[in-house]
């Protein structure tokens, strides 16, 4: 199966960190049988990796030969947890990592409802009084649709999703406007966005409550801590996500929304991302 480069940097982060901490070629080859993307991987991801495991090298270089992806930890959520490497030495003190390649940082893009319950779970959990005003917001951002058309895409989702397509174009097969992406983001895209700028400029602290969300998934995810995320990793930085990497974060932070498309079915996407 065809994995994007951000999943290609996890897997050769573990492969590099197992290799420089000496771990038997043999034992990593018999990993890679059932995990056959943990393997070398040359190029920018090849050269990425060695920066990220530079960082967790020069911090402590113990860690390496507890190496492990999400997936050979059975790491699971919906939506995907935050946790990609897994640093497991000490169990409990497990370093869970978050991984990002080098650049602008997407800390999270969801749709609607799983932006909506993210922001409940994270307001239930944040101290402070939070008012009628961010109950209704989080309504408005839960009830954005997910399963929406674009001309460019109309063709990918009649050939992959024809039971879905039928239902959101007309007996011409014309895109109808309540299913049209572009018609949705020019009459909701505009008032939605400054509703949630208002809505934060307001109360800093949920603001601040809601990155450290985007970081970690702490509120969402609960008692399924291992998809929560407490270290940061990428080609520049490894440490902790604590208050001051957070507050950095809070101020770098771009929020926008987006189409997010499914083998040509586009929903609605809360995109938090960090500037360059």
């Amino acid at each position: 199966m065809a994995q994007g480069r951000g999943v290609q940097l996890e897997w050769a982060i573990v492969f590099e960190s197992l290799v420089r901490a000496g771990v038997p070629y043999d034992d990593i080859e018999e990993r890679s049988k059932k995990y056959p993307n943990l393997k070398a991987y040359g190029g920018e991801i090849g050269n990425q990796a060695k920066s990220c495991v530079d960082l967790v090298q020069r911090s402590d270089k113990s860690l390496l030969a507890y190496a492990y992806h999400s997936d050979e930890l059975n790491i699971a959520g919906d939506p995907e947890p935050k946790t990609d490497v897994v640093f497991q030495k000490g169990g409990r003190n497990a370093v869970r990592c978050s991984v990002k390649m080098k650049g602008p940082i997407q800390l999270s893009s969801a749709e609607g409802p799983s932006t909506a319950k993210a922001m409940a779970a994270t307001a239930a959990q944040c101290p402070g009084q939070r008012g009628k005003n961010l109950s209704l917001l989080i309504e408005k951002i839960a009830a954005t649709p997910t399963k929406l058309l674009t001309e460019k895409n109309l063709p990918k989702a009649m050939q992959r999703k024809p039971n879905i397509v039928k239902n959101l174009v007309d007996n011409y097969g014309k895109i109808k406007n309540e299913s049209n992406y572009s018609v949705w983001l020019a009459h909701n895209k505009p008032f939605l966005i400054k509703e949630l700028f208002d809505y934060l400029e307001s109360d800093p602290h949920f603001l601040y409550c809601l990155i450290e969300e985007t970081l970690t998934g702490k509120n969402y995810f609960g008692d399924n801590a291992d998809a929560t995320a407490n270290y940061m990793l990428s080609p520049t930085k490894f440490g902790k996500i604590d208050k001051s990497y957070i507050t950095q974060m809070v101020n770098k932070t771009k929020i926008d929304i987006r189409a997010k498309s499914r083998d040509g079915i586009s929903s609605v996407a809360f995109r938090f991302d960090v500037r360059a």
